[in-house]
């Protein structure tokens, strides 16, 4: 794998560009949040205080999220100009921030692709589809990509924005799921699908200077510089006792993962911890405009995402995890010990040990005073596990 570089912590954000609106009669594409806008965050983010911004955008493609034709590359015009955003991203290195461009050619809308050619087909010679929980909902239903054409349009993309001087990507889907195609008498089984996607990144990683993947599978590793919506949980089996960062782990010090954004259900006081326990980074989805404007969008299920009401909070949120975890970026986990329930204490093969107290009291631990529902850092060899008492 690959070697984390820089010093400072990054923060991720998501920024929704654009995404079709549901009319009285048809569609019309929503703008959302602005080229113009977007730099008016990035700027206002800067100048609080952080230091290294991953800006992450979504929907900037003709038709939004959810209504781009994925075959094709495009940019929607009621974003601004085109040459403002190319212009925004190659800024970035020298201004202190990094601009991907996000897209997802995997999972998709019935307006996105063409039903009879596009669409994967499964051993019933059925179209591969996912159905969400709620079917009154618009557009409840996506549909899998054939994995021949999905790395081909991504490839193309990728290819013809390279070319633009945009070399930062990310992609949604594309490394989590590992479906073949089984059309009769043309299967494409999953054996084949894992090395089409394993070719397909290896060149676009030739193409990029960064590649972020959403949550993948670990094939994919090697080609990625960032992990989107990393796992914090447990899959909460009955005969699961504790949630281990074992992901966590393997990838601290090799690549920057985030964990799944703190204004959608992970904002709590212990998902804080948690992050700083696990070595993950903050990671915010944010708009420029109200959530109930967004209402007839396939969004409105997403509770909070205007930038205003959030900017005071991601400054808080990243800098106590920068605090901590600045002093042991690009370094690995060695160690992780439970020193009784609540009482966490992480190692780093620099020498230096993270420990977090998850409880409602103070604990001493080694004559260090950790606050209730706070962390320390300190140096491992000072730590004498078998020793520590509640205050």
């Amino acid at each position: 794998m690959k070697k984390i570089v820089g010093s400072n912590v990054p923060v991720a954000i998501s920024l929704i560009a654009s995404d079709i609106e549901k009319r009285v009669i048809g569609y019309r594409t929503m703008p959302i949040t602005t080229f113009k806008q977007i730099e008016k965050i990035v700027s206002e983010l800067k100048n609080s205080g952080i230091g290294n911004l991953k800006v992450i955008i979504n929907g900037w493609q003709k038709g939004g999220i959810h209504g781009n034709k994925i075959s094709k590359l495009s940019f929607e015009d009621s974003l601004g100009d085109i040459d403002d955003l190319i212009n925004f991203v190659k800024n970035g290195k020298k201004n202190g921030y990094d601009v991907y461009l996000l897209d997802n050619v995997t999972k998709v809308t019935e307006k996105q692709i063409n039903l009879k050619k596009e669409v994967g087909i499964n051993l019933s010679q059925s179209v591969i589809y996912e159905d969400r929980d709620n079917r009154e909902l618009w557009i409840y239903r996506s549909y899998y990509t054939n994995i021949v054409l999905a790395s081909q349009y991504v490839s193309e993309k990728l290819t013809k924005l390279s070319e633009k001087g945009i070399s930062n990507f990310a992609l949604n889907e594309y490394g989590s799921k590992l479906y073949g195609d089984l059309k009769y008498g043309h299967e494409f089984f999953r054996s084949d699908a894992l090395k089409l996607v394993e070719r397909t990144l290896e060149n676009i990683s030739k193409k990029t200077d960064s590649l972020y993947l959403s949550n993948p599978n670990d094939y994919t590793w090697k080609y990625v510089d960032g992990i989107l919506d990393i796992p914090m949980n447990c899959s909460q089996y009955l005969f699961e006792t504790d949630t281990v960062p074992f992901l966590q782990i393997v990838l601290s010090g090799s690549i920057d993962y985030f964990a799944p954004y703190v204004n959608n259900s992970f904002f709590s006081r212990i998902d804080i911890l948690k992050m700083i326990e696990y070595g993950a980074l903050p990671s915010f989805l944010l708009t420029w405009v109200d959530n109930y404007l967004i209402k007839k969008t396939p969004l409105w299920d997403y509770p909070s995402t205007k930038y205003e009401d959030w900017k005071v909070k991601i400054t808080e949120i990243y800098k106590e995890v920068s605090d901590a975890l600045k002093n042991v970026r690009g370094s690995k986990i060695i160690d992780r010990f439970v020193v009784e329930p609540g009482i966490i204490v992480v190692s780093y093969n620099n020498g230096k040990s993270i420990v977090v107290n998850y409880t409602s009291k103070t604990y001493i631990l080694n004559d260090q005073k950790i606050k209730p529902q706070s962390w320390i850092v300190t140096n491992s060899n000072s730590i004498n596990v078998g020793v520590g008492q509640n205050e």
